[in-house]
């Protein structure tokens, strides 16, 4: 029977999505803690990724720890031949429209 572990993330997705919406600041670091707990589950990291954006330049604050990730998941999906949607060229794309943000 499925627990209530299977469909935690669910909510977390959606009180990320809220935060963004509503540029709550005190929610960007949840973004990190979030992708750094994901373990494999990539399509989570490259649904909550993109809402980074709508923070516009509030969201430089983590860029150094956005970045460290993206370096970590391109080494490890190099070593996995992993090319298409990766979580890398996703934190890339949001890594660049944070540092074009105005």
């Amino acid at each position: 029977a499925p627990s209530g572990e299977m469909f935690a993330q669910d909510i977390r997705v959606e009180a990320m999505k809220f935060m963004a919406k509503n540029k709550i600041v005190e929610g960007l670091p949840a973004f990190i803690e979030y992708a750094k707990t994901q373990n494999g589950w990539g399509q989570r990291t490259r649904e909550i990724l993109p809402l980074l954006k709508e923070y516009g330049p509030a969201a430089r604050e983590i860029l150094p720890q956005l970045k460290a990730l993206q370096a970590a998941w391109k080494a490890e999906e190099l070593a996995r031949n992993q090319t298409k949607e990766t979580r890398s060229s996703a934190a890339e794309e949001v890594i660049k429209a944070i540092e074009e943000s105005k």
